[in-house]
């Protein structure tokens, strides 16, 4: 770590902010435009020559590079966990950010911040998926250097470890990035677009922080804001319309300072300290500790004795699987030759039931034969229709109701089926004036006897025989 410490004190740094890499390495700046246009792979190699004559030509001799990509492209997720010791962080954060992140960890750039509680510990969780820098990272290295940290300078806290609340407003082109910090961690980032007008974007600024802090884990439930600083020549007028919304409590600071420049600063004092903190290339890497050895020797001779105990459970549970699958069979096999027995009387039933419909009424005969007593469908048809074999006297029945054009229709059907045939009995039933229809001014309802001998089925067949007309 100190010499990875000391290298970055000796990096360059690079700032990629508004379609433009500022370069700035022993106190002098270098500008160079490049838009996200230039990160298309069929530019990365004319763009990494490019860059590469760019520093040749302005004598940048440093090969190494601490890069600050906007804060917009990472994530921050504040959560709280039960107090877990500092030398054991590196073990548990990495579970814990994978659960947040919902994909593997080895998809991200990451780092992590904490601050401990009483019987808690609040970690903040720095992200950026390798996708999104894979291209810059790569085309900066084609160019001869030497990526050593990875950060966001917004997120870079410039003052010392304090319980204090502070929001610092970076403001470019109307963009602010609004960075809530407890003490030297931040807790909280949100980008938020402001009106040219100071008055409304003092107002968008406030409804943001009150967001930001309604969203806060339980450790940072009731911590007031104390200090509100606002960063870019931009940002100054917002200054005075933000001390109307807070008062005195709270301490408004306006840093009229050339925004990259106070970025850069940021940047490079924390990389002349002892510990870079936010580098999202380096993160901590897990410390097998003394407690962590032990509890994994005794976690895998708790595997070894587990498996060897689940080996002999298995064993006598196979043998006694052998026993109750031999019963099973036993079982069914009793069952099949019961239903055996059973389908051969089904059988036997069914022989007779075939014999005795086969001297029953034939229906589609009945219908056929009715059919020739019927007036034509342009006098009279019939709504419905039923075959009853069902009546307790053994003589089937049919019904008949439907409407005709008068009264003469119904007795014309009557007589015919009545005289035509010894097959019926009519039994005649109503006739009714039929008020909604003054083609078919009559509704009528009549019953037949079948005469016929033998024994007749069981059951009810009702349907239309003809369709209506005009």
């Amino acid at each position: 770590m100190a010499s990875h410490n000391k290298r970055l004190s000796k990096s360059m740094i690079i700032l990629w902010e508004n379609d433009e890499l500022i370069f700035a390495c022993n106190g002098e700046s270098l500008r160079i435009p490049f838009g996200e246009e230039r990160l298309q792979s069929e530019a990365m190699d004319e763009s990494a020559s490019h860059l590469r004559c760019v520093l040749e030509d302005a004598r940048v001799s440093s090969r190494q590079a601490i890069v600050s990509v906007p804060r917009r492209t990472i994530s921050l997720r504040v959560f709280e966990m039960p107090y877990v010791d500092f030398a054991e962080l590196p073990n548990v954060v990495p579970l814990q950010a994978e659960v947040l992140l919902a994909h593997p960890l080895d998809d991200f750039h990451w780092n992590f911040q904490f601050h401990h509680e009483s019987t808690t510990t609040c970690v903040s969780l720095f992200s950026v998926a390798k996708s999104k820098v894979v291209r810059l990272l790569s085309m900066l290295e084609q160019a001869g250097l030497n990526i050593t940290a990875l950060t966001a300078a917004e997120l870079i806290s410039d003052r010392a470890p304090a319980e204090s609340m502070v929001a610092d407003v970076f403001v470019r082109d109307s963009v602010g990035e609004l960075v809530v910090t407890y003490g030297s961690q931040p807790v909280a980032a949100i980008t938020v677009r402001l009106a040219e007008d100071p008055a409304a974007a003092a107002n968008t600024l406030m409804s943001s922080i009150q967001r930001l802090f309604s969203a806060f884990p339980s450790t940072l439930q009731g911590i007031s804001l104390s200090e509100v600083r606002l960063h870019g020549a931009s940002a100054v007028p917002v200054g005075g319309h933000l001390e109307s919304h807070f008062g005195p409590s709270v301490s408004i600071e306006s840093r009229d300072v050339a925004l990259e420049l106070e970025l850069m600063d940021r940047v490079r004092s924390a990389s002349v300290k002892g510990d870079f903190e936010l580098d999202l290339l380096h993160p901590p890497r897990p410390v097998l500790t003394r407690t962590l050895r032990q509890r994994q020797v005794f976690r895998i001779g708790s595997i070894l004795t587990g498996a060897l105990a689940i080996g002999g459970i298995w064993l006598a549970q196979q043998h006694q699987d052998v026993d109750q699958a031999l019963t099973v069979k036993q079982q069914e096999l009793s069952a099949l030759e019961e239903l055996v027995e059973r389908g051969r009387t089904s059988l036997e039933k069914d022989a007779a039931v075939n014999e005795w419909i086969s001297a029953s009424v034939n229906i589609a005969d009945e219908f056929e034969q009715l059919a020739e007593y019927l007036p034509p469908s342009d006098r009279l048809y019939l709504n419905q229709l039923q075959l009853d074999v069902s009546r307790s006297n053994g003589s089937p029945e049919l019904r008949l109701s439907g409407v005709a054009r008068d009264s003469s229709d119904v007795i014309q059907m009557n007589s015919a089926m009545a005289t035509k045939t010894q097959r019926y009995q009519v039994q005649p039933g109503s006739l009714r004036e039929n008020a909604s229809d003054p083609h078919y001014k009559v509704t009528f309802d009549l019953a037949a006897t079948i005469q016929q001998d033998g024994v007749l089925g069981i059951g009810v067949v009702s349907g239309s025989v003809a369709e209506r007309t005009e």
